[in-house]
């Protein structure tokens, strides 16, 4: 099927102390350093052909790395087998890695972008046994240049994951959906403490148009702690912030994956706020709550209507008085301007003085309802203070 091969290239190294680093070279019309004679001098033909050189002849050329990496305390270095001279106002490009490094092709979909396509990609292990630099690679497959890519420090043994162009033959769709289910309610001085199960299903498909080559898709999902991962049963592996999972997609075929994580979420609610109604509802959807449990809310229930009783009657006794209040400044607006021995001023001090009547009325009502709301609130908060039902 034919690997695809990332190519760093050819590194290079100032003929300074005999150190090397990934590439160096010198500058023109800077003054180079001279170390003891070389034993060969590299030509100006030689590096025009290095630098034209194909694909293959590059392969071939890093098999002559003249370098060896060694570690030095928290860092590495690789250093020459031997002194290089160069001249002045020359420069030169020395192999320090020609190693094969093993990997496979893949396609890689990241979950948070929700593209169209996922990427070409790369699954490169460093098995050279030696420190990958930071820094661009060319991707060439089969011999043919596919992209460009960047990668980080690789240390020996680790693998990085390249995407180096968009996957155009194999089309994407991501679609998410969520439930939650009341588990279980009990009451806790008080209040009610409501369990819930919160269950979120992402759908991955894939549609693979290449009627020639399979793909193997590394779909890369976040990673939220708070989240337990139900299915796939466990992921193909696992970064700081992501879930990575592995599906194969034959040629001109297709296929999906389902991501299902769950979480037990818990909620206060206030008993008298919370009808019965609701309490069967949650018991008729498979929540478990007891008999005690409903009976205890259905008492809270009718002790919190006798406090709106009161608190209505409160609302009624206020009204009236303001009404009574409004009246009794037109009516002696009126008797301002009328004859105090005419029939009507008579009516109108008759009419005052039966509402004064009534407002002393009203004064004593609105006194024993407030009693009354006291008393009905603290029937209320004496229940509620030590009400515990499983």
């Amino acid at each position: 099927d034919g690997e695809a091969t990332a190519d760093r290239g050819p590194g290079g190294t100032r003929g300074e102390g005999g150190r090397a680093s990934r590439m160096a070279q010198t500058d023109p019309g800077k003054p180079g350093r001279s170390e003891a004679p070389a034993a060969a001098e590299p030509s100006t033909e030689a590096a025009l052909k290095l630098l034209a050189a194909t694909y293959s002849d590059m392969i071939s050329y890093g098999a002559q790395s003249q370098a060896q990496a060694s570690e030095a305390g928290e860092i590495f270095e690789y250093r020459l087998d031997h002194p290089i001279t160069i001249e002045r106002q020359r420069s030169a490009m020395l192999p320090i890695i020609a190693d094969e490094l093993s990997g496979r092709r893949v396609s890689i979909y990241l979950a948070s972008e929700a593209g169209k396509h996922p990427m070409r990609g790369i699954e490169l292990r460093n098995d050279s046994g030696l420190q990958l630099l930071p820094g661009p690679i060319a991707v060439y497959d089969n011999g043919t240049y596919a992209g460009d890519s960047q990668i980080g420090h690789v240390p020996a043994g680790d693998k990085r994951l390249l995407a180096y162009s968009v996957d155009l033959e194999v089309d994407a769709r991501a679609e998410s959906a969520q439930t939650s289910n009341v588990q279980k309610l009990r009451i806790v001085r008080g209040f009610l403490e409501m369990t819930s199960l919160t269950r979120h299903t992402s759908t991955y498909a894939f549609a693979n148009k290449d009627a020639k080559r399979a793909r193997t898709i590394i779909l890369e999902h976040p990673k939220d702690t708070s989240w337990e991962l139900k299915q796939p049963a466990k992921p193909y592996e696992t970064t700081d912030s992501l879930l990575r999972f592995a599906l194969d997609v034959p040629a001109g075929k297709s296929a999906s994956l389902d991501v299902v994580r769950e979480r037990i979420e818990a909620q206060r609610l206030e008993v008298v706020s919370t009808g019965v109604e609701g309490l069967l509802a949650f018991r008729k959807s498979g929540a478990k709550i007891s008999e005690q449990t409903v009976e205890a809310v259905r008492r809270a229930a009718e002790l919190a209507a006798a406090i709106r009783e009161v608190e209505a009657r409160v609302a009624r006794l206020t009204k009236e008085r303001g009404e009574i209040d409004g009246d009794q400044a037109r009516i002696r607006q009126n008797m301002s301007s009328i004859d105090r021995a005419s029939p009507l001023y008579a009516t109108y001090l008759q009419k005052l003085t039966q509402q004064e009547a009534r407002m002393d009325a009203i004064g004593t009502e609105q006194q024993k309802a407030a009693a009354d709301l006291a008393s009905a609130q603290q029937a209320v908060a004496t229940y509620l203070q030590n009400l515990n039902v499983e």
